[in-house]
């Protein structure tokens, strides 16, 4: 007689036949009933949010990346749990969830083209790009008293932004000069410098205005930086 869990294989098995072949509704009607066998491990629960995307039911696949997301965070598994994170803002870029990008913010400090893109790319698919959008958003995401993380997130904002064609002058000029100012506010000289000698190598006119900027706010020579 053929066990529980052979048979529970040639379902799955069955399962991801339906979907390769389109048929929906028997994929759904086959998950419908597997579900009452998971145990709502954060791994199981990735699996249905797959076989509910390829069904093209968003909302309740969000649902069940978002409970894996959390089962790995208690866990202490972070970079899995910012993957699944990563993986819900890619589906759905509008969502708004300061949860998610805070997460997110932690697990990209040391990765500025991914925190850049994850500040860009929600506010450039909702068609909301602009100065005013991107300050409320790394404001959201950071309070006030982390300055070193407000300085990375801007520094990130800056160096995407750099790489984009949909930028204007006058938005990049908007950017990189609030980046000036978190890198001065955060004290930091030689994170400025280092700033602006790749920003040299990128942009040169850039580099020369922004360099300007510093002159007119200091009233000092960029020059005499000092680390």
């Amino acid at each position: 007689m053929m066990q529980d869990n052979q048979k529970q294989s040639i379902a799955w098995f069955k399962l991801a036949e339906y979907i390769s072949r389109g048929e929906k509704e028997r994929a759904l009607g086959l998950y419908r009933l597997l579900s009452h066998t998971l145990e709502n491990s954060p791994f199981e629960l990735q699996l249905a949010g797959d076989i509910l995307r390829a069904c093209n039911d968003k909302e309740r696949a969000i649902e069940k990346y978002l409970h894996a997301a959390q089962l790995y965070e208690k866990s202490e598994k972070f970079s899995h749990a910012c993957g699944v994170y990563d993986h819900v803002l890619l589906l759905d870029p509008e969502r708004q969830d300061l949860k998610i990008k805070r997460a997110l913010l932690a697990a990209y400090m040391h990765d500025e083209e991914r925190l850049g893109r994850m500040v860009c790319s929600v506010l450039l698919s909702a068609q909301k790009i602009s100065y005013e959008t991107i300050v409320s958003c790394i404001d959201e995401l950071c309070v006030a008293s982390e300055k070193n993380i407000r300085m990375f997130c801007w520094q990130a904002v800056a160096w995407y932004a750099l790489k984009q064609s949909t930028f204007n002058q006058g938005l990049m000029q908007a950017i990189c000069k609030k980046t000036i100012d978190e890198l001065s506010a955060a004290e930091n000289s030689l994170e400025l410098e280092k700033f602006l000698s790749r920003l040299e190598s990128i942009d040169p006119a850039m580099s020369h205005y922004l360099r300007e900027y510093i002159d007119e706010l200091h009233g000092a020579p960029t020059s005499h930086i000092q680390s």
